[in-house]
């Protein structure tokens, strides 16, 4: 008869089983494999969320190193974050977080630092765009590649700049003149060419005045 009295549940299947070794816990290699893949899951579950929480908290510091400063001093203040990119991971991965890039006021108003309109890497990327040029992904690279150069002349807005308008294509009238035609048509030929004389006139006068002097 069998022994009953050594009968242990499975853990994973809750299937009842006699174990051959003193040490065995499920009863078949397939449950004890899947009992460590949750294990290691929920580990790294854990793991994923304590990142989370301290990325964003991060984050939200920086906003308030960056807009607590004065007004004249934040471009500074940006510059120096900006400068331990090459070696802060963390820090890169803040300004390339695509939820805080793409995030809206009125629809993400706990990744705002108080009432700020940008996020962090919302405001690194205007500020990598009017200085360098490049978006704050494109920056990012450039630094790590060292092809960024060390000095970079901060553009300030004159308010004596002339505003030169972008060009655009000339859409044509709706509405044409229509060409002159019968005696319209000779009446301004006439005014032209009685228009003409005069000003040959004057010219011509004005002309024989200066020869005097």
């Amino acid at each position: 008869m069998l022994d009953l009295s050594n009968l242990l549940a499975c853990p994973v299947c809750q299937v009842e089983f006699i174990p051959k070794r003193t040490n065995q816990k499920y009863c078949t290699p397939k449950c004890q494999k899947a009992a460590t893949k949750n294990t290691a899951r929920k580990s790294r579950e854990g793991e994923h969320r304590v990142r989370s929480v301290y990325h964003y908290e991060r984050t939200m510091r920086l906003a308030e190193m960056l807009y607590t400063a004065h007004p004249q001093e934040r471009l500074g203040t940006m510059q120096h974050i900006l400068s331990f990119v090459e070696h802060d991971a963390g820090l890169r991965n803040i300004l390339t977080d695509r939820k805080l890039l793409r995030a809206h006021p009125s629809k993400d108003k706990r990744l705002y630092f108080g009432g700020s309109r940008k996020t962090f890497p919302q405001a690194a990327n205007e500020y990598t765009k009017q200085f360098f040029g490049v978006s704050i992904v494109l920056y990012i690279k450039s630094a790590i590649n060292g092809t960024l150069p060390d000095d970079h002349e901060v553009a300030v807005k004159r308010r004596d700049e002339v505003y030169v308008p972008r060009l655009t294509s000339m859409k044509r009238a709706k509405c044409w003149h229509r060409p002159l035609s019968g005696d319209a048509k000779v009446a301004a030929e006439a005014q032209s060419s009685a228009d003409y004389a005069r000003v040959s006139q004057l010219v011509a006068a004005v002309q024989r005045r200066v020869d005097a002097l």
